[in-house]
C-alpha cells in the first residue's frame, strides 16, 4: 500500500519527465548579429588601402592604354601622309620643269624638224630618229631630232644595189635600218620607183611637209619569197659567259635580317597574396590542434617582390628581392575536456588546449631565369607570356628554396624605347621552410599582379 508521500513523489517525477524530456535550449539573442558580423569579415585600415591601391593601379594601366592608343593612331596617320607626298613627288618630277626651259628646248627642235621635211620623203624608223621632247599639251606638234649615227653602207653601195638590181631584174632590195642611213634608204626607194620596181617600204607614206606619219604594217621585203634567198646572213652576237656550277650558301632565316636583337633593361613591382601549405611533423607524443591560417586579405598575407635584370633574345636575368609573412594560430591539447552544446544543439565532448600563436617574416633574396614570348601576329597582338624558375635564399633561416613562375599579360607603349608590361603572375615553392621553434612545416605559394617596365637599348 502507497503512502501519501509516494503518491507526491511520483507526481513530482512526472511533472520533471515532462519537463526535461522536451527540454530544449533557447537560442542566444546575439547570436544574429555574431553571425552576420563573421559573414561581413568587417574592414581594416590595410584592406582599404589595398583596394584602393588596386583601383589606382588599374586606372593607371587604363589610361596608358588609351594614351598609347591614340599615339600610335596619330603615328600611322603621318606615316601616310608622308607616304603620299613621296608618291607625288616621283610620279610628278617632270610638272616642276620651268616654262624656260621648255621653250629653249623647243626652238631648236622645230629647226631640225624642217630640215628633216626639206628633204625627199622617207621612212622614221623607231632606232634611227630619237624624241627629245613630251606632248604637253593636245594638239602641240611634236619635236624630233636626228641623232648621228655610224652606219655600215655608204651611197656608194647603195648605186651598186640599184645597178645590181637593174640588171638582174630583183623587184625589190632587203637592207636593215641599222645598216642605211636614212637619206641613202630615200635615195634607194627613189631610185627603184624610177625604175618601176615598185616601193621597198608601202607601209611608209608622205602626208606633208613637216608632219611625218609612222604607220604599222608588214614590209613587202617580208612577204616576196623571191628576195629571202639574197637576204645576207646576219647572225647576233653575244658575249656568252662561260658555264659554270655556282654553290648556294646556307639559307638565311628571315628575322635574322629583319629583325635585330637589343639588350633590354627591367625592372618591376609584384604584390602577391600568400598562401600556405602546413605539414606536422611527428613528435613526442604531443597533440595539435585547431590550426587556424589567415583568409582575408590583410596585411598578414600580403607580400611584395622587387625585380631587375637585363633581357636579350627573349631570355631574361634578374635579380629578386622578397618578402612575406607567416602568421597562423594553433593549440597545444591537454587532458582537460570539456562537454557543452554545439551549434545544432546537441552537446559534445570538446577537448581543452593551450592557444599557440606564430608570427614570421620572411625574406628572400635571389636569381631567376625566364622565357618571355610576345605575340606579334593580328590575333593578340603585343600579348606576352612567360614562365621561369628561381633560386633564392632565406635571410631568416639561413634556408634555400627552389620556385617556378608564371606569368602573362600585356605590353602597353611607355614611351621611347620603353614598354610598360601588366599582367597575373604565380609562382610556387617546391621546398619547404621548417621552423627550429615548432615542428612545423610551411611550402608557401603566391599570386599577384606583375607590373614592370622594359628599355630597350638601340
Amino acid at each position: 500500500m502507497k503512502s501519501s508521500d509516494e503518491r507526491i513523489d511520483e507526481e513530482l517525477r512526472k511533472a520533471l519527465r515532462e519537463r526535461f524530456d522536451n527540454f530544449e535550449r533557447l537560442p542566444d539573442p546575439t547570436l544574429r548579429e555574431k553571425i552576420f558580423q563573421g559573414l561581413g569579415g568587417g574592414t581594416s585600415m590595410v584592406q582599404t588601402g589595398l583596394v584602393a591601391s588596386l583601383l589606382l593601379l588599374i586606372a593607371l594601366t587604363a589610361t596608358v592604354y588609351l594614351v598609347s592608343y591614340s599615339v600610335e593612331k596619330k603615328r600611322e596617320v603621318v606615316a601616310g601622309i608622308k607616304q603620299v607626298r613621296r608618291e607625288l613627288s616621283n610620279v610628278l618630277p617632270a610638272s616642276s620643269k620651268s616654262p624656260a626651259r621648255q621653250e629653249d628646248r623647243q626652238e631648236p627642235e622645230t629647226v631640225a624638224t624642217h630640215q628633216v621635211a626639206s628633204q625627199p620623203a622617207l621612212p622614221i624608223e623607231s632606232n634611227t630618229v630619237s624624241k627629245a621632247g613630251e606632248s604637253v599639251q593636245a594638239g602641240t606638234l611634236r619635236a624630233t631630232r636626228i641623232v648621228a649615227h655610224s652606219y655600215k653602207y655608204k651611197r656608194a653601195d647603195v648605186v651598186k644595189w640599184v645597178e645590181a638590181a637593174r640588171s638582174k631584174g630583183f623587184a625589190s632590195i632587203w637592207v636593215g635600218d641599222k645598216d642605211i642611213s636614212p637619206a641613202d634608204r630615200a635615195f634607194l626607194e627613189s631610185e627603184m620607183a624610177k625604175a618601176d620596181f615598185g616601193n621597198g617600204m608601202p607601209d611608209s607614206t608622205v602626208t606633208g611637209e613637216g608632219d611625218i606619219k609612222e604607220l604599222e604594217g608588214p614590209s613587202l621585203a617580208d612577204q616576196d619569197i623571191g628576195v629571202l634567198d639574197h637576204r645576207p646572213m646576219a647572225l647576233p652576237k653575244y658575249n656568252w659567259e662561260p658555264d659554270s656550277l655556282v654553290t648556294p650558301g646556307k639559307p638565311q632565316k628571315r628575322y635574322e635580317f629583319l629583325f635585330k636583337e637589343h639588350w633590354s633593361f627591367i625592372a618591376g613591382l609584384t604584390p602577391l597574396r600568400t598562401f600556405q601549405i602546413l605539414t606536422v611533423r611527428p613528435g613526442n607524443g604531443v597533440v595539435y590542434q585547431n590550426f587556424v591560417l589567415p583568409a582575408k586579405i590583410s596585411a598578414q598575407t600580403v607580400g611584395y617582390k622587387v625585380s631587375a635584370g637585363v633581357e636579350r633574345s627573349g631570355f631574361q636575368l634578374l635579380v629578386n628581392y622578397g618578402q612575406f609573412k607567416q602568421s597562423y594560430r594553433y593549440e597545444i591539447a591537454t587532458s582537460e575536456f570539456a562537454v557543452g552544446p554545439d551549434l545544432t544543439g546537441n552537446y559534445e565532448v570538446v577537448r581543452k588546449g593551450i592557444p599557440q600563436e606564430e608570427n614570421s617574416t620572411v625574406r628572400l633574396v635571389g636569381m631567376a631565369v625566364k622565357k618571355h614570348t610576345v605575340r606579334r601576329s593580328h590575333f593578340l597582338r603585343n600579348y606576352f607570356g612567360d614562365f621561369g624558375a628561381e633560386f633564392s635564399r632565406d635571410l631568416t633561416s639561413g634556408k634555400n628554396m627552389a620556385w617556378v613562375n608564371a606569368g602573362f599579360g600585356k605590353e602597353l607603349f611607355a614611351g621611347n624605347n620603353v614598354v610598360m608590361t601588366v599582367g597575373p603572375y604565380f609562382e610556387y615553392s617546391l621546398s619547404k621552410l621548417r621552423n627550429p621553434d615548432n615542428p612545423f612545416k610551411i611550402q608557401p605559394y603566391q599570386i599577384g599582379l606583375s607590373v614592370g617596365l622594359r628599355y630597350t637599348r638601340k
